[in-house]
């Protein structure tokens, strides 16, 4: 392992009480990263994160009330997989005391911890969104770009769909909805006959929506932002972008489910309001909303 520190990571028992410490007495400047789960601020070449401390600890595969857990963990970020895998081999070979093996996590990462003799924990974590320069330090990399997709792009964006809607089957129970059974082909027409768009940081794709026109209608579907950059105002972006693709449209419209709060609560937002319910099965009723283009009223 290289000599130096990636972030400090805080287990905090009340993370708004925290970030407001930190925020607005300290005044320091959250990086856009953050959302309501986890906090995180620029140093001099690291970072410093505020977690929860139950969910800290579960992450290292322990508990709060466990005497070896220090309420904090340090962590040293590589520049592969590959990487993580060698330093845990060469820490185990060393008898060094390995917390919990590496594993894919669950923000698009993966890492394991390892601890020292003072039962200190070091996360060992192979992060792509987060570039390291030639020294190891963090590179301040908050430009998130929003573009038009290309075709290469569509793997891509199709196995980030399956991702993110996850937790859409998890609130209705039905892991059989079209995102998560669509294929390459089905989306690659979508792609010919209308626009789909991608938000991309440090060359990685995190959030896509796609549209096409129908009848002078901006039909709107599959908003998706990757879990862990969620709620840092990127859906609401894609939305403007497309907007202003359509900007000759007379009316857009999408829909989304009645128990898909987050999402109604964004559209609704945005202006968007409701016209229309279809009861699709016991389990599912859509809501259809829209919002009337009044540069074209």
């Amino acid at each position: 392992m290289e000599q130096r520190l990636t972030i400090i990571t805080l287990g905090v028992y009340d993370l708004s009480e925290s970030e407001s410490f930190y925020s607005d007495i300290l005044g320091w400047k959250k990086t856009n990263q953050s959302n309501d789960n986890i906090v995180f601020y620029n140093l001099n070449g690291f970072q410093m994160a505020l977690y929860q401390i139950d969910k800290l600890a579960k992450d290292a595969n322990m508990t709060c009330s466990n005497l070896d857990f220090r309420g904090f963990t340090l962590a040293y970020n590589t520049r592969t997989e590959k990487e993580v895998d060698l330093i845990f081999n060469e820490l185990s070979e060393k008898g060094v005391s390995i917390i919990k093996k590496p594993e894919k996590a669950f923000w698009g990462g993966y890492s394991g911890y390892f601890a020292d003799p003072d039962k200190n924990l070091w996360e060992v974590a192979y992060n792509p969104y987060l570039p390291l320069d030639k020294n190891g330090n963090i590179i301040d990399s908050e430009k998130i770009e929003i573009c038009l997709a290309e075709l290469s792009d569509l793997s891509k964006i199709l196995e980030l769909q399956k991702e993110a809607y996850v937790q859409e089957a998890e609130i209705y129970n039905d892991f059989n909805i079209q995102p998560l059974t669509q294929n390459i082909d089905s989306l690659k027409i979508e792609w010919q006959k209308g626009i789909v768009i991608k938000a991309e940081k440090n060359g990685h794709i995190i959030g896509s929506v796609r549209a096409e026109l129908v009848d002078n209608i901006c039909k709107i579907g599959k908003l998706i932002v990757k879990p862990g950059f969620q709620n840092q105002g990127i859906g609401k972006s894609l939305m403007i972008e497309i907007e202003k693709v359509f900007d000759n449209c007379s009316t857009y419209e999408l829909f989304t489910g009645d128990r898909s709060d987050k999402n109604l609560n964004l559209y609704r937002k945005l202006g968007y309001v409701d016209f229309k319910t279809e009861q699709i099965d016991d389990n599912l009723k859509l809501i259809y909303l829209q919002k009337r283009n009044n540069a074209v009223a």
